[in-house]
């Protein structure tokens, strides 16, 4: 674009944030950063939120609070962003005092979901349920996959059944939930229902891509796949990671 001198748009911009937050490459966001100032669309709402996950996902949760309190019009969207932004680093007291101050505005489902995945965060199971059924509205998937994840975490087997079903209802057509939830019962040692479970994916012939993370460092990207074994310090870092679960 730039060598056919053409200005790329906020929308445009946007995507190629969403990217970079994808590729965790905080050179290259804060080159596109500075490409905003200059153009003077740092003030744009969805630019705004693409630079709060993007310095979010790479680390750097000081510049994402920068760009929130500077933000003019805070939208939904923002309020979201960051308040996800917070509970995936674990600040979890200020994702509450954020969603506190948002309860002004109208509420959004999301919002819902970083409560949820916040209580589970702390192993207060029945507290997020109760919270689930006080919600105004219907429990989004995003929701019971907060709680379910929770479950399996905390070991909380009877809860964790209530969520699997629901989120199976609904959205009978993702494959991830059917793994998630076939996962959870493994845990639990329900093999019969794995096998259920699995059957019913078959059945709707469902398939689950691999998983696949990115990590840049020393300004090498380096990619993992599900079970990868192909990388040079795989023995290493299985070991660490083995470390970490211990």
């Amino acid at each position: 674009m730039n060598k056919d001198n053409v200005k790329p748009d906020s929308v445009a911009l946007a995507s190629i944030l969403s990217a970079t937050a994808g590729l965790s490459s905080l050179m290259k966001g804060k080159e596109i950063h500075r490409h905003l100032i200059r153009r003077s669309l740092i003030t744009d709402g969805s630019v705004s939120s693409s630079l709060v996950d993007m310095y979010a996902q790479c680390g750097n949760m000081e510049n994402s609070f920068k760009i929130f309190d500077r933000a003019r019009c805070k939208d939904l969207v923002l309020w979201t962003t960051m308040i996800s932004a917070c509970g995936m680093h674990g600040q979890g007291k200020d994702s509450i005092e954020l969603f506190m101050e948002m309860q002004e505005m109208e509420q959004w489902p999301e919002h819902y979901a970083c409560v949820v995945d916040l209580l589970g965060r702390c192993g207060r199971m029945e507290e997020a349920y109760k919270f689930i059924k006080s919600m105004p509205v219907e429990p989004t998937a995003a929701v019971c996959c907060a709680l379910l994840g929770a479950c399996r975490v905390h070991l909380n087997h009877k809860l964790g059944e209530v969520a699997a079903e629901k989120l199976l209802e609904l959205e009978p057509e993702n494959p991830g939930n059917y793994v998630l939830v076939s996962n959870i019962f493994a845990s639990m040692g329900k093999w019969k229902d794995v096998h259920m479970v699995r059957t019913r994916m078959q059945e709707r012939g469902l398939r689950k891509d691999p998983a696949c993370n990115w990590i840049e460092l020393g300004n090498k990207v380096h990619a993992f796949v599900a079970r990868d074994t192909s990388h040079a310090d795989s023995a290493a870092i299985y070991t660490m990671l083995d470390e970490i679960m211990q």
